[in-house]
Parts: structure tokens; C-alpha cells; sequence
């Protein structure tokens, strides 16, 4: 049946989502890197996990009594098991010096651990092909253990963690051998399968914690919009944030199915049981997503902390929109209490781009525009400015002029307003200058163009330009 099938699909590949995202946070994003092939120790019990229904129903349709014994018998042995390896993990992984397989990569370890990883990938084989064998048996007495002993050896650098804390992020992954088994279980018996997907919701709390949560530094969306992100972060980082996003989107739809599918038979809609239905649980996960996207991702930023050695005395930057298409030019003067040197940048961004180049330069202030450029300043300075109030242009058309520098409040004119004339004049004489080279960059917006504001476009473009503690609400707050 296709609603089974597609069930079995969503419960798997959260299963193995789920196994990535805490390895990703363990190995500090080097689960995901091309060279690194560690994540496959955790194929085998996995796959393990994905056949054992077959043990447990197979073939036994019409003996409802051995069917419960062996269930009985499996639940005594899994829950002694997740109880036993959850403790033992508190008491030997709560404390990264304590843990006695922390940051463990001997040979010896390797060949002993994908000894065994191959052993439960035969022991999976055996079950899906219904070859009578003794190793399957074997190998359900041996998953705990080895589970306990991947948790160990692959926990983050320098792991503390409360009681609590400690064993939450054990049965996080232990959800993931919970999902395999629902994965392999919606053939024979849906409502059990349903039943065991749905306890991934104990992850939300680790999840929310380590992925979602905005931190000063930024959050997973906003690490889409880091410039360069392969110079700056190193090749693969984009591999990485995406396998994040993917990995918690599909733990979210598998909770929102298992939810779904047991849900009771006189729920309907359009005539048909709830629990029949798929879509309900992709329109519950595309809400989460767009929530989580939203708050994340806007207002415009960049994951990170830069701080520049020198601030401009004085940037204007010119906003034009024709519909889609932005070209934003900024002139900058710079110096020691005086200004003596002229940074110029601009870009033709469009609407629904995620990327788009930024050509700038740099040259000299030419002692010609000395005096038109102190007579500004002076006349600017000491002025006050609301930055609170900067926000995305999203007129259909519109002609928009923005400055601040030392001592002076940024100034936004919208609206049909515009700058006294001598600011405008200043900025296109500094405009026209000639420069003797030009540097191209690489900016992001993960909103398509939409989250960029002229904030950015003046240079607060991390983290820690945009965000601040507000001691009021106890919570960081980004403009």
C-alpha cells in the first residue's frame, strides 16, 4: 500500500536524519565532511533496527499468542537495555574527562567497532531475506552495548552536561534506532510502528537547545548567508548547514505522521480518515519550518562575530528599486579624525537571488573635496538617528538614501524625502571618482533577497552587529 510504504520512507530517513544531526553536533560538523566515514558505524545497527519486525511478525499472522511473547520478550530486553545504557552514559559520558572512550580512534578501536558494524549488517541481511540463522538472535543482545559504546566514543569535545542533560542527549539517539524500527515495522503492524515513531518527540528539547535556539553568534539559517563560506569556513560547510535543516525537517514530519496515523478512524476529512491522509503532516511541517525560518533568518545577518579595527566618519548609501532589481551604491570616508581616504562599493541584486556579487574599491580624498567633505561633517555631526527603524525596502519602486558614521545617528530618507542637498552632492562627486582597483566578494541572502536591508548594506552584516542583550526581556534581540 503506498500510504505504508511512503510511512516506512519518512520513519527511515528520519531514523538515519536523526544519527547524522547528533553526530554533527558531536564531531562539531565533520560528520557530514567528505573524508569523514565515521557515521558509518552507526549503519549497521540501523539497518539492524529497520529488519528486527521481522523477527517479531513474520510468518506468524494466524498465532496472535507467539506474536505477544515475542513482543513481551522484546520489550523486557529493549527497555532493560535503553534503561541500563542510558544510566551508564550519565555515569561515565557526563563529565569529558571521566569518559573512559572520549576522543578514542585507536586502530584497534576501528577494527573492533566495524567488526561488529558488519556483523549487524549481516545480522539485517539474514532478517530481510527470512534466512533462518543463529546471528540475528546474537545480535539483538549486543545493540545497547555497542550503541552505549558508539555514544562515548563519539561524544563532543569536551562534553559536560547535567544528569539530565547527559542522558537527554543519549535517548536522542536512541530515537534513531526507534525510527529504524518503525521504519521496518508499518508492514506488519502500523499501529506499533506509529507508536515507536512517535517518542522522537523527546528530542525536541536537544534539539531546540543545540540547533534552533538563536545564540550571539547567529543560528543555522543565518549561517547560509556568511560570505565565502568555503574561505572563510572551509569547504563542505554548505553540506553542512543544509544536512542540519534537512535532518531536524525530517524528524519533524515523522513526529507530525506518527501523530497523524494514530490519530482515531471518525476523524475525517473530505470524507477519508484523518490517519489515512499524508499531506496534513507535510502542511504541520512545512508550518514548523516557515515558524522556525522566520524567526531565524530575519532580520538580515551573518553567523559570526567580526570586529572591524576602524568605523567610517561618514557612509551614504543610495537605495534604488525598479521591481525586482536593486542597485545599491555606498561612498565611505575614512581616517584619523580626518578624512583622507574614500571606500566605494555596489551591487545589482535581484529579488529571489540567493547570490549576488559586490564590487568595491579604495582610493585617496583628493585635497580638492577637503573642504566640501569637512563642511558636511560638521553640519552632521552631533545629529541623532533611530537604526531601530531601518527596514527591507519593499516598495514596488522606490529611491531611498541612508547615512551614519562617528557621532553622527543613522539617517534613513524614504519616502519620497531626501538628503540636504550638499550630502547629495558630496556623494556624487565621491561617486565619480577614479579608483585604481576593484575587489569583487560573494554576499548571501537565504530569504531570496528579501531579508537584505540597507542596514547591511552600511556594513552590519554579522551576528554582532545586529544582535543585543536586552537585559528587559533576558534574551538576545537582533535589529
Amino acid at each position: 500500500m503506498l500510504r505504508d510504504r511512503l510511512t516506512a520512507l519518512i520513519y527511515t530517513l528520519a531514523a538515519f536524519a536523526a544519527c547524522i544531526l547528533w553526530l554533527v553536533i558531536s564531531r562539531n560538523g565533520y560528520a557530514v565532511h567528505p573524508s569523514e566515514t565515521h557515521f558509518l558505524l552507526f549503519l549497521g545497527p540501523l539497518l539492524f533496527a529497520f529488519a528486527y519486525p521481522t523477527s517479531l511478525f513474520a510468518g506468524d499472522h494466524n498465532d496472535a499468542t507467539a506474536v505477544a511473547a515475542r513482543l513481551r520478550s522484546a520489550a523486557v530486553l529493549h527497555g532493560t537495555g535503553l534503561a541500563i545504557t542510558t544510566i551508564t552514559f550519565v555515569v561515565l559520558g557526563s563529565q569529558f574527562w571521566k569518559n573512559p572512550l572520549r576522543g578514542l580512534s585507536s586502530v584497534s578501536f576501528l577494527a573492533t567497532a566495524i567488526a561488529v558494524d558488519l556483523l549487524f549488517l549481516a545480522a539485517a541481511v539474514l532478517l530481510l531475506t527470512k534466512t533462518r540463522a543463529i546471528l540475528p538472535r546474537f545480535a539483538k543482545y549486543l545493540v545497547w552495548p555497542y550503541w552505549l559504546v558508539l555514544a562515548l566514543a563519539f561524544s563532543e569535545h569536551f562534553f559536560e552536561a547535567t544528569s539530565a542533560g547527559a542522558a537527554l542527549s543519549f535517548l536522542y539517539l536512541a530515537v534513531s534506532l526507534a525510527l529504524a524500527f518503525a521504519g521496518g515495522a508499518v508492514r506488519y503492524r502500523p499501529t506499533i510502528s506509529h507508536v515507536a515513531a512517535l517518542p522522537a518527540v523527546i528530542a525536541a528539547p536537544w534539539v531546540y537547545s543545540h540547533v534552533i535556539k538563536d545564540t550571539p553568534l547567529g543560528n543555522v539559517w543565518t549561517s547560509f548567508n556568511i560570505p565565502d563560506p568555503d574561505r572563510m569556513m572551509g569547504k563542505g560547510f554548505f553540506l553542512l548547514v543544509t544536512s542540519i535543516v534537512l535532518s531536524v525537517t525530517l524528524m519533524a514530519l515523522a513526529v507530525a505522521t506518527a501523530a497523524i496515523r494514530l490519530t482515531p478512524a471518525r476523524w475525517k476529512i473530505l470524507g477519508m480518515p484523518l490517519r489515512d491522509r499524508t499531506w496534513p503532516s507535510v502542511l504541520l511541517t512545512f508550518a514548523f519550518v516557515a515558524v522556525w525560518f522566520s524567526q531565524s533568518a530575519m532580520p538580515y545577518r551573518a553567523s559570526g562575530a567580526v570586529d572591524y579595527s576602524a568605523w567610517p566618519l561618514l557612509k551614504i548609501q543610495h537605495v534604488q528599486k525598479q521591481g525586482f532589481q536593486f542597485h545599491e551604491t555606498t561612498v565611505g570616508l575614512w581616517g584619523y579624525r580626518a578624512p583622507d581616504t574614500v571606500s566605494f562599493s555596489a551591487n545589482d541584486r535581484r529579488l529571489f537571488q540567493f547570490r549576488f556579487r559586490e564590487k568595491g574599491s579604495r582610493t585617496e580624498l583628493p585635497a580638492a573635496l577637503q573642504q566640501n567633505v569637512n563642511a558636511v561633517l560638521d553640519s552632521l555631526r552631533g545629529t541623532s538617528g533611530n537604526i531601530e527603524t531601518v527596514r527591507p525596502v519593499r516598495a514596488w519602486n522606490a529611491d531611498e538614501w541612508y547615512l551614519i558614521g562617528e557621532n553622527i545617528g543613522l539617517h534613513s530618507y524614504t519616502a519620497g524625502t531626501t538628503p540636504p542637498p550638499e550630502v547629495i552632492q558630496l556623494f556624487h562627486d565621491l561617486e565619480t571618482l577614479p579608483y585604481p582597483r576593484e575587489y569583487s566578494s560573494e554576499l548571501r541572502d537565504i530569504c531570496l533577497g528579501f531579508c537584505y536591508d540597507p542596514l547591511a548594506g552600511l556594513g552590519y552584516l554579522y551576528a554582532n552587529h545586529r544582535c543585543r542583550y536586552d537585559a528587559t526581556k533576558r534574551d538576545y534581540v537582533c535589529r
